[in-house]
């Protein structure tokens, strides 16, 4: 629930798709895909950085012209699902969140809405989309190592990001980001906040 949460790779986390992540790649994602109320922009501030860390970013207005027409079709369909990020649900049993397209908006310039770890296909021929999307993503991004003071803010309607994989030393020198996420208007979280930090409940 904090407006700005600290983010240093932990002990627990290594190995997991989890932001406190460290040994493993972390894959391609919208921040919070599954959320009703998913931010519009992604801030980031590096207070501590490290080489081996690369965070890495992908458009979809980058991305979109390299998908055969067929499947840009099927990803504008609500024909995927997203699971919950563990993080979000304090004990919970995680649940498949309602059927939603990958891509909507202006066909043009859509947004998109991209979990690789969390987000299915409801049927073959969706998962298929899925993993042809995925794969140009990973074949078609940028990679920034963040240093200390730097800022990076990311349109989360347009692009996913991840972040390379690197060795934690789990001695108060690691690595060491503060996040924030920004949505331009409180008004449609109203049943779901308390002030101005959004807390909608997930999970069973």
């Amino acid at each position: 629930g904090d407006l700005v949460q600290n983010l240093v790779p932990t002990r627990a986390g290594a190995d997991r798709q989890v932001s406190t992540s460290s040994r493993v790649d972390l894959m391609f994602h919208t921040e919070a895909a599954f959320h009703p109320h998913r931010p519009r922009y992604l801030l980031l501030l590096c207070l501590r950085g490290d080489p081996q860390a690369v965070t890495t970013l992908s458009s979809v207005h980058e991305v979109l012209p390299l998908l055969p027409a067929p499947v840009v079709g099927v990803l504008f369909q609500p024909r995927f699902r997203t699971a919950v990020d563990e993080s979000y649900l304090h004990g919970r049993t995680n649940t498949l969140g309602p059927a939603m397209p990958f891509l909507s908006g202006d066909r043009a310039r859509p947004s998109m809405v991209f979990d690789e770890d969390l987000m299915v296909g409801t049927d073959t021929e969706a998962e298929a989309a899925l993993h042809v999307l995925g794969d140009a993503v990973r074949a078609h991004h940028i990679g920034v190592a963040l240093e200390a003071g730097d800022l990076l803010v990311v349109d989360n309607h347009v692009a996913v990001h991840g972040r390379t994989a690197y060795t934690p030393r789990f001695d108060g020198t690691d690595r060491w980001l503060q996040r924030a996420m920004v949505v331009p208007d409180l008004a449609p979280s109203a049943g779901d906040r308390h002030g101005r930090v959004i807390s909608t409940l997930f999970g069973e």
